[in-house]
């Protein structure tokens, strides 16, 4: 049994290699974990429940394919050109949860290429809120045509 008191996501990659032992996690911040333990199935004391990602086989694709495109930590621009497009089937999917992605990526990647990962994460949520908030420019609505 090993336990988890208030970790660090750097704490909890160590822990993913325990797959026979049982990790006890107490966070500091509420749901700062909640990811993660989705994606483990984690049983939670707090509602009786098994977490679960639900993670359908479109999905898992995606991120499969966000952290394959992490394999040089995301340090090309045509990783990042393929990240985004992975991001964009999650969305479409009504699937994307950036701390699912997150937490999923962390299971193989290093705080390092984590960072450089939130930051395309933010440039994709920038151009998500761009998109709602401008108006269909498919249709010319100037007079001058």
């Amino acid at each position: 049994m090993v336990l988890a008191w208030c970790p660090t996501y750097k704490v909890m990659e160590k822990s993913q290699r325990l797959e026979r032992s049982v990790v006890v996690l107490v966070e500091w911040i509420h749901g700062e974990f909640d990811a993660w333990a989705r994606l483990h199935g984690a049983y939670s004391v707090a509602n009786g429940e098994v977490m679960d990602a639900g993670l359908t086989a479109e999905v898992s694709e995606a991120l499969k394919g966000i952290v394959y495109e992490g394999y040089n930590g995301w340090t090309k621009s045509t990783d990042e050109l393929m990240t985004l497009s992975f991001l964009k089937d999650l969305a479409a999917a009504g699937a994307y949860d950036r701390e699912l992605v997150l937490a999923y990526a962390r299971q193989s990647k290093s705080e390092h290429s984590i960072e450089r990962l939130k930051k395309i994460l933010d440039r994709f949520e920038t151009s998500q809120r761009s998109l709602l908030t401008t108006p269909d420019s498919d249709f010319p609505t100037s007079p001058s045509w």
